[in-house]
């Protein structure tokens, strides 16, 4: 790769595109590579996002965590972005994750410790692929997705009714007749419904929860590397998957091992929108890299999974 496809200097390193292959299907990415990494994340996109994340997390997480030292790739699955074939779903996208990381390791042949980090259904998607990829010892997972009725029932009345019951705002909106009664009595009672249907079976609601959710947990037991759980404080998505460790002892279980740590930003919403509550995810995710970073005697990352290596190529810069 020559100069002119590089935009080098910057204090995030070098910032340059590749196009990789996956299953005979070309993905584009962009790589920060920093001086000296030994470092490296690939940023896993959730749902048809692409490789610059909901209001350019990606980026911003990208640029910052090379100003740290740490080299990172995001990309664009199949059927997303620039790229060919077909969108499968966040349960399918092993292949493309796996593809993108070994093009990492060929971009920055001297890391000593890889991570898989995403937001939302990324992060399910990456928890599913983390044990499969032998040299991952890290996993970073913001806000993951786990969706059933019940979890959005028991997080909607935890999370947002008894709050608002809460505040001094609904009884003004109340008694001024600024809520629709009838209509917020219908939606409350769905709730309830599901609510206590939880309540009452718990211990079935997994088998009712989607097949993904069970991969997740089944990823999370065989990883046996660092894995942090960072949840916001304003986001439904984050509060069911708090309703489902809450619920489930086997969620429990293995949230409560000594190489998973929860973080949580109570300000923060799904995304991270505000800069503070972002500066502050940029912080913890360099620290938890940091702190889990391989020893010099530990040699480069190689010898990933599958046998046929990623093809890597400059691609455009976007």
């Amino acid at each position: 790769m020559t100069a002119a496809q590089q935009t080098g200097g910057t204090d995030y390193g070098d910032e340059f595109p590749v196009v990789f292959r996956c299953e005979g299907t070309e993905l584009v990415g962009i790589i920060n590579r920093p001086r000296g990494a030994e470092v490296g994340v690939v940023l896993v996109a959730g749902g048809d996002q692409y490789r610059v994340g909901s209001h350019r997390l990606f980026v911003q997480l990208a640029r910052n965590l090379a100003e740290a030292g740490v080299a990172v790739l995001r990309f664009d699955h199949r059927g997303i972005g620039d790229n060919r074939g077909n969108y499968d779903g966040f349960e399918n996208t092993f292949p493309d994750i796996e593809a993108a990381v070994e093009t990492l390791v060929n971009n920055v042949p001297a890391l000593r410790s890889l991570a898989l980090c995403g937001l939302c259904d990324g992060a399910s998607a990456a928890l599913m692929a983390g044990h499969q990829i032998s040299k991952v010892d890290t996993l970073l997972l913001i806000n993951p997705w786990v969706h059933s009725s019940n979890l959005e029932a028991r997080a909607r009345i935890e999370g947002y009714y008894i709050s608002r019951l809460r505040g001094k705002e609904f009884w003004k909106k109340l008694v001024t007749g600024k809520i629709n009664i009838p209509k917020s009595l219908l939606s409350l009672g769905g709730y309830l419904m599901h609510f206590l249907k939880s309540a009452l079976t718990p211990e079935t609601t997994m088998i009712r929860a989607p097949g993904y959710v069970y991969r997740m947990l089944v990823g999370l037991r065989r990883f046996d590397g660092s894995v942090l759980v960072a949840l916001s404080g304003n986001d439904l998505v984050a509060q069911e998957f708090r309703e489902l460790v809450k619920m489930q002892r086997r969620w429990s279980d293995v949230m409560g091992r000594d190489n998973v740590n929860v973080i949580d930003f109570p300000a923060a919403d799904h995304s991270f929108t505000s800069a503070s509550e972002r500066c502050a995810l940029e912080r913890t995710l360099a620290a938890a890299l940091r702190d889990g970073r391989s020893t010099g005697a530990t040699p480069p990352v190689s010898g990933l999974s599958r046998a046929n290596r990623a093809e890597t190529s400059p691609g455009s810069h976007s």
